[in-house]
Formats: structure tokens, sequence, C-alpha cells
């Protein structure tokens, strides 16, 4: 893994589940209540649960044990209950020094899809006494058909970051019901991913259907997922030793409510009713340690169903063929995606055959098509419609683009969609600027998030130097902020307001912010620092009372006496945030020489608390489906809530 947070992990109280036959009295009496020299009986494993196919032999076999081993034995348990009559039981018999024996049990009349229960206890005092324990045994019979479906694709975003196929086998007597066989397996071994072994085998997953019961809670709406038995992925986490399972959200109290489990759900059906896609929404759990709650967030488990293949958004191919790309200009790309700003060459398409559809029909109707290359990434253009001057986005055939970026945490592919609302200038002929509304989404139209991209030649003018005193990544031992002189303060040439302190934070970037002459008041923009803490990834800053309400009592201001700025952003990674820190900055007009030590992060007290107001989310570097960045890269807090029921 690259990044562990340091969390505390709530350590949570673990309560055993002892299965029992019904109306078992585990009183002890006072008095001892079994003969001399009783055998003691036990049974090591107490319960057990039976699937057998309709072709399979009608017959299990359950061991018993004994303590007292001297002599042979005949061992009758009692029958406390036993479904519809259908079981027949042996006795178990010891031959003398044994201490294992076997009972045989019969169900040859038990129906296909209906579960058995089967359970064995005893009174008799040359078996057992009150203090025995482990005396009683339980044992549930299902016959069912189980019938391969073919290769289902499963893809998780949160341990393994990546997809592999497995067999999907569905009930022959419930179309609802399925079986997944060995599901991590290729999973893992496509994403390098190691295993203990204790990965989960085979799941059992149904649809819920109106009137089903999952815990203590009635389903009240169809086309839920449910399954009850832990998925264990075999992964074990590097830093707390334990295995993480992908969990039901029913088995916690914080969700156990149905409401917490809706994006646990069908996506869609194929024409022979089995699904296209389901998702499930886990919380991911460590037992005896605590968890990860996602029963509230899309795209961390997708499982495909054979014979569907999602759509892909359709991106060019439409008319690609006619028409053929020149340069226009090159501009100065503000990718609020990936937080990146560099040059990028905007290109314009142009008829290269000349026919209606081509030339005067498609024109008219949708405009001049004009893309951005390699916006995102190399082979990833970001592509617009500017019809009358005015940018267009033709929906009825255009759909979001992919942008070969994924998203933290989820692994999820990126894709653009420009609205309406962008806006293009002109001098004469000439394009001048772009400003193009963007919102991004998942591969469905989930949005993500939406941010303003400029395409401009953007420069700056230095109007002052000064000296930034440094608070949060670094300080004097005495605690005061650290003086550090030398820095150029760049105003924005075509704005009046847009001012940076430039190669901020040893020249990763410059330091932007907004002033206001008329009042003084500042605002630091939304932006990375660059630096990346060892345990909580990426760290951003933004104007602390735009981050959260609570840091709105102190907000940036210019200080004209003392030709000071007076900065109170908040530091925040994904988990949440540092605090708002005071950073001063002050116009001196003198030269001096930046430092050239290392800065050292003094403070690492993460705020979780204390999230974010707008949601956003950190985009990845642009390098495709970022699987080996992705894959063990746990990006959310632990759950102060994570208790099973």
């Amino acid at each position: 893994m690259k990044k562990i947070f340091k969390y505390s992990l709530l350590m949570l109280s673990v309560v055993a589940a002892f299965v029992a036959c019904k109306d078992e009295d585990n009183s002890a009496p006072g008095e001892w209540d079994a003969n001399p020299n009783y055998a003691n009986i036990y049974f090591e494993k107490t319960s057990s649960s039976v699937e057998l196919d309709p072709s399979e032999a009608t017959t299990a076999t359950i061991a018993i044990n004994r303590r007292d081993t001297v002599g042979a034995r005949t061992v009758h348990m009692d029958i406390a209950e036993n479904t519809d009559g259908v079981f027949t039981v042996s006795d178990a018999v010891f031959e003398d020094g044994d201490s294992v024996a076997y009972i045989t049990v019969n169900f040859p009349n038990a129906e296909v899809g209906k579960t058995y229960t089967l359970c064995l206890s005893s009174s008799d005092p040359n078996l057992v006494s009150s203090y025995s324990k482990d005396a009683t045994y339980t044992l549930n019979v299902t016959r069912i058909k189980w019938n391969l479906v073919g290769k289902a694709t499963l893809e998780e975003y949160f341990v393994f970051g990546g997809q592999g196929q497995f067999d999907l086998y569905v009930r022959d007597d419930d179309p609802t019901k399925f079986r997944f066989d060995d599901m991590f397996e290729e999973i893992a071994a496509n994403t390098a991913t190691e295993l203990d072994g204790n990965q989960t085998k085979q799941a059992f997953v149904s649809i819920l259907k109106n009137g089903d019961v999952m815990g203590s809670t009635t389903v009240s709406q169809a086309n839920l997922i449910g399954f009850v038995e832990d998925l264990n992925t075999g992964f074990v986490h590097p830093s707390y030793g334990a295995d993480i399972l992908i969990c039901h959200p029913y088995g916690f109290s914080s969700t156990k409510d149905e409401a917490s489990w809706t994006h646990n759900r069908v996506l869609g059906y194929q024409e022979n009713g089995l699904p296209t896609q389901i998702q499930i929404a886990p919380f991911y759990y460590m037992n005896g340690v605590g968890g990860w709650n996602h029963s509230q967030d899309d795209g961390y488990v997708i499982i495909t169903f054979p014979g569907y293949v999602a759509e892909t958004p359709a991106y060019e191919a439409q008319f690609e063929d006619d028409f053929e790309w020149s340069d226009v200009k090159t501009f100065d790309f503000t990718n609020t995606l990936t937080g990146e700003s560099h040059n990028v060459m905007l290109q314009k398409a142009t008829c290269k055959v000349d026919t209606d559809d081509c030339d005067s029909v498609f024109m008219a109707k949708y405009g001049v098509p004009y893309r951005v290359k390699d916006a995102f990434a190399e082979g990833y253009d970001l592509m617009f419609f500017v019809r009358g001057k005015k940018v267009y986005t033709p929906t009825d055939f255009f759909k979001a683009q992919p942008t070969g970026v994924t998203a933290d945490p989820t692994g999820l592919d990126v894709y653009a969609f420009v609205n309406d609302d962008s806006s293009i200038e002109f001098n004469g002929e000439d394009i001048s600027s772009v400003n193009l509304n963007v919102t991004f989404t998942d591969k469905d139209g989930n949005e993500f998030r939406s941010g303003t991209m400029t395409l401009a030649n953007i420069t700056w003018s230095k109007i002052a130097t000064g000296t930034f005193y440094y608070n949060f990544f670094s300080s004097n031992e005495d605690g005061s902020p650290e003086a550090d002189p030398g820095y150029n303060l760049l105003k924005r040439d075509d704005k009046d307001d847009q001012f940076q302190i430039g190669e901020w934070l040893l020249g990763t970037d410059g330091f932007y912010f907004s002033w206001d002459k008329t009042t003084n008041a500042c605002h630091v923009a939304d932006q990375s620092t660059y630096y990346e803490h060892p345990s909580y990834g990426m760290i951003y800053i933004v104007e602390g009372a735009e981050y959260h309400s609570n840091y709105a009592e102190q907000t940036s201001y210019y200080d004209p006496e003392t030709k000071t700025f007076h900065f109170f952003p908040a530091y925040y990674v994904s988990q949440g945030s540092f605090g708002q820190f005071e950073e001063v900055f002050e116009i001196t007009e003198e030269g001096a020489i930046k430092r050239k030590a290392s800065f050292r992060l003094g403070q690492d007290e993460l705020n979780t608390s204390i999230k974010r107001v707008r949601v956003w989310k950190n985009f990845g570097k642009p390098s495709g489906r970022r699987v080996a960045q992705q894959k063990n890269n746990f990006y959310a807090a632990f759950s102060k809530d994570a208790v099973r029921k």
C-alpha cells in the first residue's frame, strides 16, 4: 500500500453467536446429575449446513466424540427437531478405546428447494450432565440444483482496483438466487494482489423481493441485492493483519435499515430475465478492528452478468471519417480535473467530402466541431461545438467523452460533458479565449462534480517582492511562523483581481488568490500544494470559510497599513482537514534570496469530524485506469459507528 491512514481504529466487541436446539435448558444445577463413568459426549462442530445437488446421495455423516473412552458403548441421540419427519438417524457405536464415532443421517424424501433442519440432543445421564458443553448438534440440509450461466465480470475498486471473471450459477428453482464461484481468484491475479487462502470460495447473492427479511428488517421494495455471509476478499490489511471483508450493510447497527441498502441494487435486466449488472455498496470490515462504510456510494463493486456488454458513450465515431482536423491556436489550458495547467492545441474540424450530410446539413444543425487535443491525457481529446459563435452540445447523438483519468477512491473512469453555458470569445475571426463548463461523471452519468476549464494565453506581471511566513508547513522552534523572503507577487494581466505568490512552497507552483482592492477582502483559491503527506496523500488548500462553516469567523484580507496579506486557508485531504491556519505574506521592496532548506511538516493532526461543505472528488494524474496506483489504496476514513449487530 502506498498510503495507510493514521486513524485510531475503533475496537469492537465481538459477541459469539451460538447455535443450539430449540427449548434447550442451559441452566446448571447445583447437584451432580450424571451417572458414574458417564460418556461425557460432545461435538467438535455443533452445526453445519449442507447443500446438495438433487443427483447426490441424500445422506450425511456426523462425528460425535466422548471423553470417557473406556469400554464399548452405543449412543442414541434424542431428536429435538426434525422438519416434516424427513430425517432418520442411526446410533453411534464406540468400540473400546474409541474417542470418535459416527452418526448416519438419511433424508431420501427431502424435496428440492426446501431447507430441512435436524437437531440432536441428549438428557441421558449415562451420556451427559447439565455441565456438559457442545452436546447438541444442528444440521440444515437443502437440495438445490445450480445451473452454470457463464463467466461474470467482477469490478472492485477498494481492495483490488481492477476486474476479473468468475463462474456464475443461477438456482434452477429460483432465478433470483445466484452463486459466485471463486470470484476473487482472477481479479487478484490481474491486479497482482496476494491472497491468504481464506477468500470466499462460494458466495450466495439474491435479488430481494417485497416482504423478504434481512436481519430484523422486512424489505419493502424490489430489486435490492442481499447476501448474508460476508465475502472474504482474502486480502490481509498490511497494518492491522486482518482480512478485509465485503459485508452487506444490514449487519451493522448504523446501517441496518432498508434505506441504507438502496445502493445495493440491480442496475438493469436483459431480455432473458437475468440482470445486466448488479452493484454491491458494501461495508468493508475487518473483524474485531473496524471498517469503511460505503453503503451509500456507487462504483465500488459492480458485477456484470454473462450475455451483457456495457454500452460505451458515443464519441466521434459518427462523423470522424468525414472530417479532418487542423490546428487553430496554442492555448494555456487550465485543467480543473487533474489540477494541472499546460499548453494545448485547439483544433477545428472541416468537411473533407462534399455531401449534404457532412457539409450543409451537419454544419447547420450541429455547428463546427472543435477539440482540445490531448486535454486530459495523451489520446483523450475534449470536443465541443460552436454554432453562431456560441458553444453548443448536440445531445441527440453526442454524449460524455472519456478523459483517460480515474477518480479516487473508486477507480471509476471519468467522463466529461461540455455544458451549453460554456462560452467562446472572438477577436474578429480569431478565437481569443474559451471557457468550458464541464460536468464530470462516471460512464453511467452519475456526477462527480463540475468545473470551468479555460483556454487562454494568460500572462502574469511582477508587482512586488515579499516575505512569506510559513505556519503550517514550517515554523520556528518556539512555534512562531518561519520567515522565507524573496517571493514575487504577480498579477494576472487580463484580470484586475487575480494574483499569485510565485514559486510558493519550494517552487512547486504559485499560491493563487483573489484580492478585491476596494474592500481588501481576499480569497484563497482551491488548489493543490503538490505536497503528498506520507499517510494521507495529496494536501490541498482552499479559503477556510469555503471549506467548512466552522472556519467562517476568520477570512483572508489585506492590511494596507502594514502591506501585509493575512490568509486563512484550510489544509485538507480527501479524509478531512488539518484545520485552518493563518499564513502571512508581507510586501517588501528589496530583493532577497529564497530558502534552500527543505520544509518540515509540523502539523499532522487530521480533523476527520470536519468534512468539506462542497462535495469534490480528488482526481489522479492522467494515465488511463491507474490500477497500480489504485490497488490497496484506501481513501476513506474508518467508520466510527462500525458496530456489528
